[in-house]
Order: C-alpha cells, then sequence, then structure tokens
C-alpha cells in the first residue's frame, strides 16, 4: 500500500482552514442578523477556534498517515479513516470509466483525484494523488482484460 504525498496534508489542511472561515462567517452572519450580544458571538468562535485546532492538530495527521492505496494486477484498493475504517476494492472487471479532477489548490502541488465509476456500485474516488500516480493507475485499470 502506498501512502498519499506530502503535499496531500496540506491541501488538507487548506481545506479546513476555508472550511473554518466558511463557519466564521456564517456564524457572523446569523449573530448580526439577529442582533445577538457580541459577547455570544466571540465565545462561539473561541470555542469553535479550539475545536478546529483539535481536530487539525489530532485526527487530521492520524487521518492522512492512514489513508493508503495500491494498485495490482486485479484492481487498486483503498484504506481510508482512523476512527472508522474503511477498505474499498475496485475490481478492473467492474471500472466503467475513470475521471481526473484537480482544482486550483491540488494543481498547485501537482496532486489530483481519480474518479473511478464503477458498474453496481457508483464512484470510488482517490483523493491527493500525484497526477501521474493517476495516469498510471488509469491506464492499469484499462490495460487488455482476460
Amino acid at each position: 500500500m502506498k501512502n498519499l504525498p506530502p503535499a496531500a496534508e496540506t491541501v488538507f489542511c487548506v481545506y479546513l482552514v476555508l472550511l473554518y472561515f466558511a463557519y466564521t462567517g456564517l456564524f457572523f452572519l446569523v449573530f448580526a442578523l439577529a442582533f445577538i450580544n457580541l459577547l455570544v458571538y466571540i465565545v462561539i468562535e473561541v470555542f469553535g477556534l479550539l475545536v478546529y485546532c483539535v481536530f487539525d492538530f489530532v485526527l487530521l495527521k492520524k487521518y492522512y498517515k492512514s489513508y493508503k492505496y495500491s494498485c495490482s494486477v486485479r484492481g487498486i484498493s483503498i484504506m481510508k479513516g482512523y476512527l472508522l475504517k474503511r477498505k474499498i476494492t475496485v475490481l478492473k472487471d467492474k471500472v466503467l470509466y475513470t475521471e481526473i479532477y484537480s482544482n486550483p489548490l491540488q494543481r498547485h502541488f501537482s496532486l489530483c483525484s481519480l474518479g473511478v465509476f464503477c458498474a453496481g456500485t457508483g464512484r470510488v474516488l482517490l483523493s491527493q494523488i500525484y497526477g501521474i500516480d493517476a495516469i498510471r493507475i488509469r491506464e492499469a485499470l484499462f490495460e487488455k482484460r482476460n
């Protein structure tokens, strides 16, 4: 099983920072429109920041280290999750098509996500891998089938 590249941890952290700012903006909007005491807003924000920091520094790093994938002759396997572990195996015979996604942040770090669309199960997403690895996995999935 291969681990994710080191840049993937940075991308995960940036996603969480963006979620935190969305959370902050939403609560500010709710409290500003409801004209609730500013002290209550500050207490909620400090609590939210502490929860965010604990999640970021403890659980995210463990989640990043537990995310592994491998490509074999039969298909691909993805293991992810720290608290709730999951192993997904996609057989070559079940793959209908694949798509490679990348947003501007992923492109900055030369990362992308590989979406594998399967018969019967829908889409399986392999996130934050190098673009070259995604192309190799896609080619391996569509090699001549026996």
